[in-house]
Order: structure tokens, then sequence, then C-alpha cells
């Protein structure tokens, strides 16, 4: 199951990129926002209210109805499962940090 998993996540993120790179030359504007980081450290016994504090900057990713008690609730259990905690574990192993990839942006 774990593979699946990993094999979905390498979809998504093949998937997501095009073939058209712009590079831009701004030394120093680049920095990497880990949504992954801001989402799984989430306190479950305040989800929402800490929730709405990480909305500003992770908009895209949640969208305008996150906030809706559906919406609340099916993220609350995606970080909640055991799985995806244990991938969580497992990325933040593998890339505690991101300074090299942020610096070469």
């Amino acid at each position: 199951m774990k593979s699946n998993i990993n094999l979905l996540l390498a979809i998504v993120i093949l998937a997501s990129c095009s073939g058209k790179v712009k590079k831009v030359n701004h030394p120093g504007d680049s920095m990497i926002h880990r949504y992954e980081v801001a989402l799984f450290s989430l306190d479950m016994d305040n989800f929402k209210a800490e929730l709405e504090q990480i909305a500003p900057e992770y908009r895209i990713f949640l969208g305008e109805r996150y906030l809706e008690p559906a919406a609340v609730d099916q993220l609350k259990a995606f970080v909640a499962d055991q799985q995806n905690r244990e991938v969580y574990q497992e990325v933040m192993q593998e890339y505690p940090e991101l300074n090299e990839i942020s610096q070469a942006l």
C-alpha cells in the first residue's frame, strides 16, 4: 500500500510539471514554503483555528471553501491518517531542509 501512495505522489508531481520552465534571475526572491510541514504541524485539538492561521499563505492548496465543516473534516482526516503521517515522516527524514534547492532557484 505504501508503494501505491508513493507511486500516486510521483504521478501527481510529474503530471504537474510542464515542459516550459521559466528561470527568473532574482537572487534572494525565491523561498520554498513547505505546505506539508505547516499542515502536519497543526494541533488536532485546535485544527480549524490553526488552519485559519496558515490559510493566507497556502490558499492555493486550500481553496476558498476550506472552512466548510466537510472540508475541515476531510483535511483533518487526511492529516490524522496513520499512513499519511508515515509518508510525511519519511519525506521529512529524506528532505529535512530544502536550502540547496531554494538557493538554486
